[in-house]
């Protein structure tokens, strides 16, 4: 009996619904304006809430001085799910897999950018309230050793790169250019392995950006500890570096496989024999559908403030490179325990092809069957207010871990 597989693809869009309560006072500013206390929790929703990663307040005592050199904004642009066959028998089930993309190709640089400035301007604003003398950022800037960290680890702006979640784009703040800590301390995360746009290359996850990021750049940036400890005694101060990671929903694959039979005559072959006369095909086809939930929110673990002590470890600290662990790119790290989740009211998705891009070394990721989202923003200041409320009530619940001693 011979058999053959045919597959087609087909897709049907749906929207998740999620009550979103409005934002709370001061939230309603511009993205470019300060931030107040973030988005009130929904109806039966729980407040974000912070915790320590592997580490405690002990350390922030002797100096309430604080010096920001990192804030940085990652933007998800794609997520993707996968489904396939849940078990295989040979000559009857179809190997075939499908994939569903949700992705944000493109967003306005200069929405980034306001928000990237709002959330510094908060993270200096709610860290005076909590206590902190803030260094000004014209005598971080002057250091030496500060110019010694961006030449181990600095990358461009506006850099497209990826996360284990899908692609994305690393923005930060005119004033203070971006760097990356030492993948030692940040786990797999931060790792272009899941390029469903194909913004980065197969081989050493770099960034389809020029001057952008990669693999090998974090795997080799294992003097930023020591230099960032350097730089806290030469300030005084606590380094401090923040990180908010921006989702933008989920999407689902479902597969299923449609069997029948058909009659032939003719020549055929068996069990390696040439035959003449009637003979029968199981025929295989599969198809392929998936959903889309655009939604905003902040990712969870990921999201999180380091503190870098002048008399902190200047070697590096260990995290697990298995699965999704937290970052621990500093002495002292507080992060949110919780996801913040937002509304879908920003968004306009629609179903549409996601393009093959690159050759033979990239780093895209494709199926049998694929089925695309697109995603575009069709309201950039509710938008932008919401993050910047997000991101306020995040730095509110992880700051209320690490008042000034």
């Amino acid at each position: 009996m011979r058999m053959r597989a045919l597959w087609i693809g087909a897709a049907v869009l749906g929207f998740g619904q999620v009550a979103w309560a409005n934002a709370g006072p001061g939230a309603n500013a511009g993205p470019g304006a300060n931030a107040g206390p973030g988005p009130e929790s929904a109806p039966g929703a729980s407040a974000p809430t912070a915790a320590f990663t592997d580490s405690s307040a002990a350390l922030l005592a002797g100096t309430k001085r604080v010096a920001i050199t990192g804030v940085t904004v990652v933007f998800q642009a794609s997520t993707g799910a996968v489904a396939g066959a849940r078990f295989f028998i040979p000559k009857i089930t179809a190997r075939e897999k499908v994939m569903s993309v949700l992705a944000l190709p493109a967003m306005s640089e200069a929405l980034q950018d306001a928000i990237a400035e709002a959330a510094y301007a908060a993270l200096q604003r709610q860290l005076a309230e909590a206590g902190y003398e803030v260094v000004p950022e014209a005598q971080v800037r002057a250091s030496a050793t500060y110019a010694a960290i961006l030449k181990q680890a600095g990358y461009a702006n506006h850099s497209r790169y990826g996360t284990l979640m899908g692609d994305a784009v690393l923005v930060a703040p005119a004033g203070l250019p971006p760097y990356l800590a030492y993948a030692g301390e940040t786990g797999t995360f931060l790792s272009p392995m899941s390029s469903y746009l194909g913004w980065t290359s197969g081989f050493g996850g770099k960034s389809s950006t020029p001057g952008g990021p990669s693999m090998t750049l974090a795997g080799t940036a294992w003097k930023v500890p020591g230099l960032e400890v350097a730089l806290a005694k030469e300030l005084d101060a606590h380094l401090v570096k923040a990180m908010y990671v921006v989702s933008m929903g989920r999407t689902e694959a479902k597969r299923h496989t449609d069997f029948a039979v058909s009659r032939h005559s003719g020549l055929f072959t068996y069990a390696g024999e040439l035959y003449a006369g009637n003979y029968a095909t199981l025929d295989r086809t599969v198809t392929g559908t998936g959903q889309a939930f655009a939604q905003v929110g902040l990712v969870q673990d990921q999201t999180h403030i380091a503190f870098r002590a002048p008399n902190g470890n200047a070697k590096w600290q260990k995290v697990s490179m298995l699965g999704t662990a937290a970052p621990k790119d500093g002495d002292v790290v507080v992060r949110m325990a919780t996801p913040i989740e937002g509304g879908t009211d920003s968004f306009r998705v629609r179903e549409g092809e996601i393009p093959r891009v690159g050759g033979l070394f990239t780093g895209q990721k494709r199926e049998d069957i694929n089925v695309g989202f697109i995603a575009t923003i069709a309201d950039e200041p509710g938008y932008g207010r919401e993050v910047t409320g997000m991101i306020a009530a995040a730095n509110q619940a992880m700051l209320g871990l690490v008042p000034a001693r």
